[in-house]
């Protein structure tokens, strides 16, 4: 964004945003990340149906538009085979499950029935903006580069389609998207080492004010870490992908165990936890010979769990209650 629209060195920019994002989480906390997400996402909602309707008025016309673009661009699957299909499903689909973004907006709800209406809602909203992002990215190729990189295309669309007050308040939208995600993120690692870390191993009677303060100090280390990353890597996507995998293999079914099974033991899910990362990564590392990549470690996760836990009993602290 700010290459595209400043002249501002991307390396510039990734620390600007790092700084925006740090200062209203550290000073504003999780009421601040809900707060500014609201607003982000209307003004991210208002902007896509801008440049989508600017967009096809700009490349000619719907008719223009489907005359042409290649049939293989309207095919949910496009080029990709049915496996490359479930690849993408099985590596990204099951984390959201365990996704602790939404987990600590459920939590924050007032109510049960606030939380599912919340979680419902936004999932419905959320797949219908997906879809006119889609939509942009197939329109904009009637007035833009062909070999234009995949990740200017909505910047470059908003300089070439909208006069510069309209632009820019797309751009605030599409920036907006961007800081939503990030503060999502580091909330997540931030409680992760707080609760997880903090709480549970080194300062177990810590009061509410050593949690604040470790949880700043959390959202600090896990931002810079962020940074760092962002300034280094030269590719986002292959990284998520494997992120997705290893959570999602390490933390779904101890995470269902937990809620649905109560024959499940602390030894039996640490284990399954344990398995599914170790199996993931090392079949990552050997290539992902044979199957869909991300099924050898769900499979192990899961296996590690019903043997363990079968093998073993219940601790005397724990709640062997199933939740559901």
């Amino acid at each position: 964004i700010f290459a595209t629209f400043f002249g501002i060195n991307m390396q510039i920019g990734i620390i600007f945003g790092f700084l925006v994002v740090l200062v209203y989480m550290l000073f504003g906390g999780m009421r601040a990340v809900i707060s500014t997400d609201v607003i982000q996402s209307v003004i991210l909602t208002i902007g896509l149906f801008l440049l989508f309707g600017l967009g096809l008025h700009y490349a000619g016309g719907i008719e223009t538009v489907v005359r042409n673009t290649p049939t293989e661009y309207w095919n949910p699957l496009g080029k990709s085979s049915i496996s490359d299909f479930l690849y993408l499903a099985l590596a990204i689909g099951p984390f959201y499950l365990v996704w602790q973004s939404w987990w600590q907006r459920i939590f924050a709800a007032k109510d049960e029935a606030i939380a599912r209406k919340g979680l419902v809602s936004g999932l419905l909203i959320a797949g219908f903006i997906l879809c006119f992002s889609f939509l942009i990215g197939i329109i904009a190729r009637g007035y833009l580069p062909q070999n234009l990189r995949p990740d200017l295309v909505f910047t470059e669309s908003i300089f070439t389609v909208f006069p510069p007050a309209v632009g820019g308040f797309v751009l605030i939208g599409l920036a907006a998207a961007l800081m939503s995600g990030a503060d999502s993120y580091i909330m997540s690692g931030a409680a992760t080492v707080t609760r997880n870390i903090y709480q549970q191993y080194l300062h177990p009677d810590a009061t509410d004010r050593q949690m604040l303060k470790a949880s700043r100090l959390s959202v600090l280390l896990i931002s810079v870490i962020g940074l760092v990353s962002a300034l280094f890597a030269k590719g986002i996507i292959p990284f998520l992908i494997l992120f997705t995998k290893i959570v999602g293999a390490g933390l779904v079914f101890p995470f269902l165990a937990l809620m649905f099974w109560r024959r499940a033991t602390q030894k039996g899910v640490t284990a399954g936890m344990i398995t599914g990362v170790l199996v993931t990564v090392g079949w990552n590392i050997a290539g992902n010979p044979f199957v869909i990549q991300a099924v050898p470690g769900y499979l192990s996760s899961l296996v590690a769990i019903i043997v363990v836990s079968l093998l073993t009993s219940h601790a005397a602290d724990e709640q062997v209650e199933a939740l559901y």
